[in-house]
């Protein structure tokens, strides 16, 4: 994780996101997710090697919670899109001002 870190602030020259959205999948189901298709190059890696990925970003999640939403990636696609719409009214809610009466 700190690799990473370290990649993105040079390629962003220490630009970082207001909402990071990691929906998070158990590497098991991500292998059944991509059905008959065949695996990429990062898709043939081993499976221990997918459990660090997941572990690397479940680690920037902790790291970074004031801007990371994880999302259980097993939920509904309605589910999943509901969670991210709410994150992003919540987010953009705590940056409006808000108005007085006398506005």
């Amino acid at each position: 994780p700190e690799r990473v870190e370290e990649w993105n602030a040079w390629a962003t020259d220490g630009l970082e996101p207001d909402l990071t959205v990691l929906i998070d999948v158990p590497v098991s189901e991500g292998a059944v997710r991509r059905g008959g298709r065949a695996p990429d190059r990062l898709e043939r890696r081993s499976r221990a090697y997918h459990e660090r990925v997941r572990e690397g970003y479940d680690q920037l999640a902790r790291n970074h919670s004031d801007r990371f939403c994880v999302i259980e990636g097993r939920r509904s696609i309605g589910e999943i899109q509901s969670a991210i719409r709410d994150r992003v009214r919540e987010l953009l809610a705590a940056r409006t001002p808000q108005r007085t009466a006398s506005e």
